[in-house]
């Protein structure tokens, strides 16, 4: 099977992921438009890397030359990877798939591409040809859209492999720009409580400001006991992935999209809702009861292993084009 995958050439998670995961299943059968060096050089560190998955040549060089490949992804909802899109869209075989991949916050197909100004470019793909698949991160539990299937984001086990056994050594923390309301109230209450204020659980935190980055970031917050998420601009955030991955209790808000296989209650995550009387409430009944938090943690480690990784998501995108192929 051979997949032209266009992208955004910036970062986009989602994007990232999927990409990563399609390289490793797909070898040089992955054929990637346009160039991101985050794709192709070793130079960045997690979360700018998730995309990486071993060094490659750069590819297409001449659209002309894979007209009849298999299917093609569009990775992104921003307008240059729908820009790159319809440059070649009347190009393509009937007989290759197109898949839409919307990673965005915005509960609303293409809704993203609303900041950027660029809508039309949705209805101008529309118009022409529908995808045969589309895929939505920010799909609503309660609002069904037609045709659209649920595609979160994961996590690549790649960022473990160099990562440092440490001890844990924080109680309680929630290291989190202000995207959403319930964030600021949520520090506003957890900066007095706990050891929080000493770790850096404060308000007025800012992502390019963040001293912990990169692997010292996973090592830090596998250093932390409880790992809290509330949601941001969308619900989906890295943190519900990453905590599991490094081995932390998440103590999470219930994310209100559909997460094929997602964490149990109680049994590898505790969910909560906005009652922070309730989150300080879990929040010391596992910090009082360590085996029983471990054991959560860990059983929540085995099932993102399982199921939410950059490979796991490649696979259920790959599964679904090969029944309509």
């Amino acid at each position: 099977m051979r997949v032209l995958y266009i992208n955004s050439g910036g970062i986009d998670y989602l994007q990232d992921l999927l990409r990563s995961g399609l390289r490793k299943l797909l070898g040089r059968d992955l054929i990637d438009w346009g160039w991101n060096k985050r794709y192709h050089l070793p130079l960045w560190s997690h979360p700018e890397n998730m995309g990486y998955a071993g060094l490659c040549l750069p590819t297409l060089a001449d659209f002309s030359k894979y007209r009849d490949i298999d299917a093609v992804v569009i990775g992104a909802c921003k307008r240059e990877a729908l820009e790159r899109y319809l440059k070649i869209q009347k190009l393509i075989s009937k007989r290759t798939k197109v898949i839409f991949i919307d990673g965005g916050d915005e509960p609303e197909l293409g809704g993203d591409l609303r900041r950027e100004s660029a809508f039309h470019l949705l209805h101008e793909m529309m118009t022409y040809r529908e995808p045969d698949l589309l895929f939505k991160r920010e799909l609503l539990k309660d609002i069904e859209v037609a045709r659209v299937k649920p595609l979160p984001m994961a996590f690549n086990l790649d960022a473990l492999e160099s990562l440092r056994k440490v001890k844990k050594q924080y109680q309680v923390a929630f290291w989190a720009v202000e995207s959403h309301p319930i964030r600021t109230e949520v520090l506003a209450v957890l900066e007095t409580q706990f050891d929080c204020k000493e770790n850096g659980t404060t308000r007025g935190q800012m992502f390019s400001k963040y001293h912990r980055k990169g692997q010292r970031y996973l090592e830090e917050l596998a250093a932390c006991r409880i790992v809290l998420n509330f949601r941001g601009a969308g619900w989906d955030t890295l943190r519900y992935w990453e905590a599991p991955a490094i081995g932390s209790l998440l103590v999470s808000q219930k994310p209100q999209i559909v997460i094929p296989n997602d964490f149990i209650h109680g049994e590898e995550v505790i969910h909560i809702g906005v009652d922070f009387q309730e989150m300080l409430d879990v929040c010391k009944h596992y910090l009082n009861n360590a085996a029983r938090a471990e054991d959560i943690a860990e059983n929540a480690h085995a099932k993102l292993k399982k199921f939410h990784t950059d490979v796991a998501r490649a696979d259920n995108v790959l599964r679904e084009l090969r029944q309509i192929l």
